[in-house]
């Protein structure tokens, strides 16, 4: 009996230590990476293959991040390169867009300036009445004491919140422009309310707030699957 037991306890210990083992085999570590937790994770430039990290290829005009490279300001992914786009005149590049800058509007492939209303001011592709005064057709005109008041209400409330921004030099790869809100769900996302084209589809899509007074545009498109790129802005602020 006794014999029984050492060998029971012998047979046991060898499974155990089998086990040990093998677990260790199968959650070996391999080369260029990371250990975290119970996990393992590549380092930059590599990705996982399997049991292991391989290294891929970076184009010329990019950076790395992790398992993926990004192109850098200028650039547009094209395949597996990274390829230079124009610019027009009165543009600023953001990563892979360009954007009119203050006091133009996009227009196919190019920024035109477009005209400032007296008692107005332009901010990105738009312009705004000046506070005490209300957009009438193409023009801004004066408010009257009630409204006055009322606006300055409102734009205490708006301040207190800071829900909404308005998109600014939105358009679709066709050209068109794109007006409405974003509402901000958290501190940095948000989700388009009331957008739409000039000619009445409806525009679907986020934005990502990457400064104090801009959103970027993300995965917007129209009803019919055509791209929308612009940002949009805080003018509640």
């Amino acid at each position: 009996m006794r014999m029984h037991m050492i060998f029971f306890r012998l047979v046991s210990l060898s499974l155990i230590v089998l086990w040990v083992m093998t677990a260790s085999i199968a959650h070996a570590q391999p080369e260029n990476s990371y250990q975290m937790g119970s996990n393992w994770y590549c380092n930059n430039g590599y990705k996982r293959s399997g049991d292991q990290c391989i290294k891929f290829k970076v184009p010329a005009n990019a950076w790395v991040q992790g398992s993926n490279w990004y192109c850098n300001n200028g650039y547009k992914r094209s395949g597996d390169q990274c390829i230079k786009f124009k610019v027009p005149a009165n543009a600023w590049v953001q990563g892979s867009n360009w954007y009119c800058n203050n006091g133009y509007k996009r227009s196919g492939d190019q920024c035109v300036k477009f005209k400032v209303p007296t008692n107005a001011f332009a901010q990105g592709g738009q312009w705004y009445c000046n506070i005490g005064f209300k957009k009438v057709n193409n023009a801004c005109k004066e408010m009257t004491v009630a409204e006055k008041q009322q606006q300055l209400r409102n734009i205490a409330i708006q301040r207190a919140s800071r829900k909404y921004c308005e998109l600014d030099g939105a358009t679709t790869d066709s050209g068109k422009d794109v007006t409405g809100e974003c509402y901000m769900y958290s501190d940095k996302y948000g989700e388009l309310e009331g957008a739409e084209t000039e000619d009445g589809e409806s525009v679907s899509g986020e934005c990502y707030r990457y400064s104090e007074r801009y959103a970027e545009l993300e995965g917007v498109e129209t009803d019919s699957g055509e791209s929308v790129s612009g940002e949009c802005y805080f003018y509640n602020l």
